[in-house]
């Protein structure tokens, strides 16, 4: 968890590219996260629960792993934005160390893990949550995580009350 004693925070997958919360409630995966705050993702811990976080996109809405299939018949399931409740355990995130200075694996409380899909369309750029037991490449489970402290108090539209902060 010392990952995330910072509270704000950029997720940077294996290819170079940031975890990007589009304004369609959609994820993906963008190449330019320095000076975009839409791959900036607000830390929150959740009390009573040992590790574990929930990432608040600039949107205001929680990246939320779904039990819906991301493409018919084939791997990987959803990952959006969404509202949530507190009671919700779709949007808890468990962050696991791996390797690396800043490398960490995202576990939902279903026990899969958040994947920056590698590929050409209708893969390329997108987001999902699976298991690692098939996977062919245990590197698209890995997210590095970057602190956006000094981006956040710059740029973002604090005035707008469009994004606020909350401790839990």
């Amino acid at each position: 968890m010392e990952f995330f004693d910072e509270r704000v925070v950029r997720l940077k997958g294996c290819r170079g590219k940031y975890l990007c919360a589009k304004d369609n409630r959609l994820v993906s995966q963008e190449r330019n996260g320095e000076g975009n705050l839409a791959t900036i993702w607000i830390v929150e811990k959740v009390t009573g629960s040992h590790n574990v976080i929930r990432l608040k996109s600039i949107n205001n809405l929680y990246l939320t792993a779904l039990e819906e299939a991301f493409l018919l018949g084939e791997r990987g399931n959803k990952v959006q934005q969404s509202y949530s409740s507190k009671a919700d355990s779709a949007v808890e995130w468990h962050p696991i160390h791996v390797t690396g200075e800043n490398q960490i694996k995202l576990r939902t409380m279903r026990g899969t893990y958040l994947r920056a899909n590698p590929g050409l369309p209708p893969y390329k750029n997108s987001v999902t949550h699976d298991s690692t037991k098939k996977a062919v490449s245990l590197n698209s489970f890995l997210w590095e995580v970057e602190i956006a402290v000094d981006m956040i108090v710059d740029k973002l539209p604090l005035q707008s009350g469009a994004f606020q902060v909350q401790y839990y």
